[in-house]
């Protein structure tokens, strides 16, 4: 098991609007970067969204 983590935020800003982000090609190319092609682990944590 590796003793690394890497980790990358995106920020979304939706509006005041109820709508859907693909975050899709943002994690295909954070895995390009980090994961060469090795099997592994990949979490997504999305916190509560706030209303402004």
């Amino acid at each position: 098991m590796a003793d690394t983590f890497t980790t990358r935020t995106i920020d979304v800003t939706t509006g005041t609007t109820e709508t859907v982000h693909d975050l899709t090609d943002a994690c295909a190319s954070f895995l390009r970067e980090v994961a060469a092609g090795r099997d592994g682990l990949l979490n997504v944590f999305t916190p509560h969204a706030r209303q402004a």
